[in-house]
């Protein structure tokens, strides 16, 4: 199993890589802007291969991170709501505990098939994330969300949620016992749930009047930035699984 993701997990990353460059040679970016997208898709590489390497070794050990996952985003919503003089320390609590919960939902699982549906829902969230921006900087043209996201495209969303719908597929093997039609339909629940939480934090960074949550994450901006469709589909994930699986 571990193999055949490892072999999943790199050509995705190198599909990946190769949209990126086609963006670069199109659009004919800065050499900055490029150094830029490569530092991004580095740090990106060691976020998703440490997700899934650490969850291989124990669920225990994936708590932990998730942990500090809620304690740095909670953290840098403190750090943004001083700023504007409102409650920061009963809000920044109040959403330290709704992170635990939310990503607590990676956890509930029976242990001899935990990592499979772990890895099953990083992966595809990671694609939804990752290949939306890919293909919405390549082939985006209509706004999806101006007010909220000026970035976001429907060609992105498209491209996201369909190579969502492909991983699925190719990730059947961790789900052997489950139809093909049930993890497309876990598959489209999980990107749309991803793209969702991403225009819910957009929201919250515009309600707030910021760019990025902080600066911690070389080119994505801070921890709630780069786990924001995390939050949101964990949960989600979770009770689809539940759902449309059981």
């Amino acid at each position: 199993m571990i193999l055949k993701l490892t072999i999943i997990t790199g050509l995705l990353f190198l599909i990946g890589a190769f949209i990126m460059v086609l963006t670069h040679l199109f659009k004919k970016l800065t050499g900055s802007q490029i150094k830029r997208d490569w530092l991004k898709f580095g740090v990106y590489l060691a976020i998703i291969t440490g997700l899934l390497l650490i969850g291989f070794y124990g669920r225990w050990l994936i708590a932990s991170v998730l942990v500090v996952i809620a304690i740095g985003g909670s953290i840098e919503l403190y750090v943004n709501l001083r700023l504007l003089k409102s409650n920061s320390v009963i809000i920044s609590n109040m959403f330290f505990l709704l992170l635990i919960l939310a990503l607590g939902h990676l956890l509930l699982e029976n242990y001899y098939d935990w990592y499979a549906r772990y890895a099953f829902i990083v992966l595809l969230i990671s694609v939804t994330d990752s290949y939306s921006q890919l293909f919405g900087r390549l082939l985006g043209k209509r706004k999806l969300c101006p007010r909220l996201s000026p970035a976001k495209t429907i060609e992105g969303l498209i491209g996201g949620v369909v190579s969502a719908l492909i991983i699925s597929c190719l990730l059947k093997f961790l789900l052997p016992d489950i139809t093909i039609f049930r993890i497309l339909m876990l598959g489209l629940v999980i990107a749309i749930s991803a793209i969702a939480g991403d225009l819910i934090f957009s929201f919250i960074k515009r309600k707030i009047g910021i760019k990025d949550f902080s600066g911690i994450l070389p080119g994505h901006g801070g921890i709630l930035d780069r786990f924001d469709s995390l939050i949101a589909a964990a949960p989600v994930s979770y009770w689809a699984w539940f759902l449309i699986i059981r």
